[in-house]
């Protein structure tokens, strides 16, 4: 081999394992995905993108996209138009190479939908609004269930209110010994909200079954500030960092929940009553964690949880879901994790050796060069979200430049599952068809992503 051929394969070997800089050449950005189908995810009946692109979900042949804003984008006085209600957009992905807007879902005037998930064996969409401009009000700070029967025409069943509380988060966690049974874990957001920081309410047979009018659980975080109301006692001392919850995951069998917090890091919590359907005191107890009953709290503060994995964080030691990304922000298999994040759009990360994880490189999206409504002046992707493996495929939504279908190509891609649909942040998901048992006694077993959950059956 010429020195001049070596020096070419070393300078690719580099490219493939570092992220690309900031004004890289496509090909240095797209090295390790090969990009097999995009739209700009324009308002329905425009080509235009339309932008302040929100998080995503699937069900079946339906992908689909919320806001970060409170209004459709490109409504309102900046545009010279009265202000119409923002969208959720409604993509058929059935051609994976040309998916297309079908459609949209209207929600709630003055409030962003941004944060939805979808329960695909309940045919359900849920969809949280979180008030933006304007006074809180009842119909503004709200979850939205919608029956996705007919994934490209979403009915709205049922809201659950939260008042003058804004949302921030949530994770719908499904009772594995009670397939009917759905708890909906409610982050609020800092500042805007009151006590108590997280709230549970309880689904059964989502979209049209009950759902509790009241929280059946709740956890606050710290005291109420001086002069603010508090109306839900908490079990926490009144001094200390602000411990406002920012993200909320929860564990597949239900018994532990984990809460990013603004100051004070990640919090594990015990909710084994409440997973276990055990009698147990709603809002927390005494600092001993009991009732002199001896009734323990449905969510009770563990410190430290030894089955959790986490240190304090007051170590140094950087917690699983870290508070300066807001929100778990990944897709992790065996040894391989996809982060999206602000500005910095998919990256890929090296985890065979978890104690020293390493970047392998990254896909940032260009912004379309028109935008509706854009979200910044930003070169590069302004904010992607969380990215979704369906069929083999990677779903990645930049804020401005819309819908990006990927498929990875670099080191270790057969780790990732060619048939089911794969989420971060739930443990929700479709699998995939069973094997013909003749396919099935001759394949050979496939990599299983440790941190989605169990899949739903």
């Amino acid at each position: 081999m010429t020195g001049a051929a070596r020096t070419c394969l070393m300078f690719a070997a580099v490219l493939a394992l570092v992220g690309p800089a900031r004004g890289a050449s496509r090909e240095a950005r797209t090295l390790l995905f090969e990009r097999v189908g995009y739209n700009p995810l324009p308002n329905p009946g425009d080509t235009i993108a339309r932008g302040r692109n929100g998080p995503t979900g699937i069900s079946g042949d339906c992908l689909y996209v919320g806001s970060h804003v409170g209004h459709r984008a490109g409504t309102g006085p900046a545009f010279g138009t009265p202000l119409l209600p923002p969208e959720v957009l409604i993509v058929d992905i059935s051609h994976r190479r040309r998916p297309r807007v079908v459609g949209a879902l209207p929600t709630v005037l003055n409030a962003s939908p941004r944060e939805l998930h979808t329960l695909p064996a309940a045919r359900t969409l849920l969809v949280m609004n979180q008030r933006e401009p304007g006074p809180d009000a009842v119909a503004v700070n709200t979850y939205q269930l919608h029956d996705i029967t007919d994934c490209r025409h979403p009915v709205l069943r049922q809201t659950i209110s939260l008042g003058v509380d804004p949302p921030r988060a949530l994770f719908p966690w499904r009772d594995p010994h009670e397939p009917a049974r759905f708890l909906l874990y409610a982050a609020l957001a800092p500042d805007d909200a009151r006590e108590p920081a997280l709230r549970v309410f309880e689904l059964m047979a989502p979209p049209d079954g009950p759902v509790s009018p009241e929280p059946v659980a709740t956890f606050a975080f710290a005291r109420a500030r001086p002069g603010t109301p508090l109306e839900w006692h908490d079990e926490q001392p009144a001094a200390g960092p602000r411990e406002d919850a920012r993200s909320v995951s929860v564990s597949p069998d239900g018994t532990r929940v984990y809460v990013a917090t603004r100051d004070g890091g990640t919090v594990v919590l015990d909710s084994s009553p409440l997973a276990n359907r055990e009698p147990c005191l709603r809002d927390g107890g005494p600092p001993d964690g009991t009732s002199d009953m001896g009734v323990p709290p449905c969510l009770r503060r563990l410190s430290p949880d030894a089955r959790a994995g986490l240190t304090p964080p007051s170590t140094g030691t950087e917690p699983v879901v870290s508070p300066a990304l807001d929100r778990p922000a990944g897709l992790v298999f065996t040894t391989l994790a996809f982060v999206a994040g602000p500005s910095a759009g998919l990256r890929v990360r090296d985890l065979a050796n978890p104690v020293r994880p390493r970047e392998l490189g990254g896909y940032v999206p260009q912004p379309a060069s028109r935008v509706v409504e854009r979200s910044g002046d930003s070169a590069d992707a302004e904010r992607s979200t969380l990215p979704i493996l369906y069929d083999g495929l990677l779903y990645l939504t930049d804020e401005d430049s819309g819908l990006h279908v990927l498929r990875y190509r670099g080191p270790r891609a057969r780790e990732l599952p060619r048939r089911g649909l794969f989420a971060g942040n739930t443990h929700l998901l479709t699998p995939p068809p069973p094997p013909p048992r003749s396919a099935r006694a001759a394949a050979l077993p496939r990599p299983r992503p440790w941190n989605h959950g169990r899949l739903e059956e």
